[in-house]
Formats: C-alpha cells, sequence, structure tokens
C-alpha cells in the first residue's frame, strides 16, 4: 500500500475530445447526450478543477447525470485512451488489496453519485473483481469519513500490518494470520475491514507460506544467510508495494521468526 505518483493527462482536453467524437441523436424521442455535454462542458471543466479528497456532491438535473455517465459508459476514441493510459500507469495487479489481478476499473468517487467524474483520470483505479464489488458505491461512513485509502494522496509511511505465527502444532509450517496494530490510522483500518482483506489475506497464505518454505528449505545456506535472503526480499517488497504490503509484512516477521529460521535448516545427517 503505497501512494503513487499521479498520472499525467490532460483531462479537459481529452474531455472536449470525448464530446466532439459523440454522435449527436437525430431521433427527437432519445436524449442528445453530445448536446447536453457540449451545454454544460464549462461547468464540468470547474468541476474537474475542484475534485479533491473534500470534494462536496453536487446536485445535477437527471438529463445531466446521465449524459456525464456516458462518458465512461459509451466508449469513443479518446476515452478509450484514457483507460488505456490508467492501466499502463499502474501494475497489473489491484492497487486495493496488493494480490489480486486488475482486471477492472474503479471510481473512487463512485459515478453512481458523482458521474462528473465518471472518466477523469485520477478518480480512476485499476483493481480486482473483488475489491471493486466489496468497495461498491460506497466512499463516506455516516461521519462523512471517507472509507478508503486513496493512492493517489494518502501516504502511510509506518508498519501496522503485523503476521502471527504459531507453532502450536507438530507441523514444520506455522499457522499464520494477519492483524493490525491498535494504533492503525483509521483510513487504513477502514480500508482494510471494508474490502475484507485480513480474511482474504488468510485465505492464501497456507499456499504462500508452503512456497516459501519448501523454496528455502532447498537452498543449500547457512541459516543466517538465508535469515539475510527473506529480510531482503522484504525491503524489495516494501520499497515497490508499500509499508503494509501483505507480503512484504509476511516476509519481515519470516526473517524474525526463530522458529521459522530452525524449520527450514536443512537436516545435515542427508
Amino acid at each position: 500500500m503505497k501512494k503513487i505518483e499521479k498520472i499525467k493527462i490532460n483531462d479537459i482536453e481529452l474531455l472536449n475530445d470525448i464530446i466532439n467524437e459523440k454522435r449527436n441523436s437525430q431521433d427527437l424521442k432519445k436524449i442528445n447526450y453530445k448536446k447536453i455535454l457540449e451545454e454544460n462542458k464549462g461547468t464540468i471543466e470547474e468541476w474537474y478543477k475542484l475534485y479533491s479528497l473534500d470534494y462536496l456532491l453536487k446536485e445535477k438535473e437527471k438529463k445531466l447525470e446521465k449524459a456525464l455517465k456516458t462518458l465512461y459508459t459509451n466508449k469513443t476514441k479518446s476515452s478509450s485512451k484514457i483507460l488505456s493510459s490508467i492501466n499502463k500507469h499502474f501494475p497489473n495487479i489491484c492497487i486495493y488489496c496488493g494480490y489480486g489481478e486488475a482486471n477492472t476499473i474503479d471510481h473512487y468517487y463512485p459515478k453512481e453519485n458523482y458521474s462528473e467524474f465518471s472518466i477523469f483520470s485520477l478518480n480512476l483505479f485499476p483493481v480486482c473483481g473483488n475489491c471493486n464489488t466489496l468497495k461498491g458505491s460506497k466512499i463516506f461512513n455516516s461521519q462523512k469519513e471517507r472509507l478508503f485509502i486513496n493512492f493517489y494522496t494518502d501516504e502511510i509511511n509506518k508498519n501496522f500490518l503485523y503476521v502471527l505465527l504459531d507453532y502450536s502444532s507438530d507441523d514444520e509450517i506455522p499457522i499464520i494470520k494477519y492483524r493490525l496494530a491498535e494504533d492503525t490510522p483509521e483510513i487504513l483500518k477502514s480500508h482494510i475491514e471494508q474490502l475484507k482483506l485480513i480474511d482474504r489475506y488468510n485465505n492464501i497464505l497456507t499456499e504462500e507460506i508452503s512456497t516459501i518454505y519448501l523454496k528455502n528449505k532447498k537452498i543449500g545456506l547457512v541459516r543466517e544467510l538465508k535469515k539475510k535472503m527473506l529480510y531482503e526480499e522484504y525491503i524489495i517488497l516494501q520499497k515497490k508495494w508499500g509499508y503494509n504490503h501483505w507480503k512484504a509484512v509476511l516476509y519481515k516477521a519470516l526473517s524474525e521468526n526463530e522458529d521459522f529460521l530452525d524449520s527450514i535448516e536443512q537436516d545435515k545427517s542427508l
């Protein structure tokens, strides 16, 4: 979970291009979305300039609301260009959970209520289907506090996600569970709770820890070198994905756990 450099797109220029690429409806019974967007272009540009984490919901006529949504739903050459640039700007891994395939786009401010940002680049994040479904159209709690991290603006440079290793059973591979520190910032806590990340991480741990265990068990290195390798992998993951990335904190915990280090030592009698 790491702050991402903002994508550099001229949203206002592309907005004009998208509107120009739309067709005028000749059917008088149908809503002419292009005409509505052309008439409100100045207002949309002002909304773009106001985009922030403190943005207040704007009242809009129903026809304008529908027209704004078509900026995203009715694909044009220029709207596809925006989405392509966003997908290239981010890794092909969900920015919200850090492990799912980023195969869909989430609107940070949901397009259902904030249709003015339906194709605004800073409002769009490539995510996995699970995160997109769980987030849905939520953005604020009842106290008007944000529920989710915005990876363009929120920066959390400290570990709050931890791993617990339980060696109470006879199995060489421990039982592992994630937990949050008591002083975890509310925005991080909410993000993890709303997306059910602790449960989802715990569900993928068995396969991950088995892979790490078997890989390190086969390596013919002394204990201290294995410990160093595990910690170096943590540093690499932490720099790439941030302090509270599920895999980074797992490697950190393994590199510091004496029971795990004992378990991956090769049997010298073989």
